[in-house]
This record gives C-alpha cells, sequence and structure tokens, in this order.
C-alpha cells in the first residue's frame, strides 16, 4: 500500500480489529509512514490500560 501524501514521522497510524477476543491477542498495533530518506521522529508512548 502506498501513502504518498500521508507520511509522517511524528504521527502512527493504528490498526485493530475489532473482536475483543483478539484485541486482547494482540491485534491492536501502530506503524509510522516514512518517505524515501525519511527517520522515525518523535513518537509518543502507547498508553497501557489496566
Amino acid at each position: 500500500m502506498r501513502f504518498r501524501d500521508h507520511t509522517d514521522p511524528n504521527v502512527p497510524y493504528t490498526y485493530h480489529c475489532h473482536l475483543l477476543q483478539h484485541e486482547d491477542d494482540g491485534m491492536v498495533g501502530q506503524f509510522v509512514v516514512l518517505d524515501k530518506g525519511e527517520q522515525v521522529g518523535t513518537v509518543p508512548h502507547a498508553h497501557h490500560h489496566t
């Protein structure tokens, strides 16, 4: 998939599954989209729910 106009080294995209059991098994995550020559910037730390 190409994100040509939507790269941001500081803001991750989130993906997830709507089934709660899958969410508990790690089917939620984030990824950062970078353009050629970019490096990951200052991505906010994840907040863990308890």
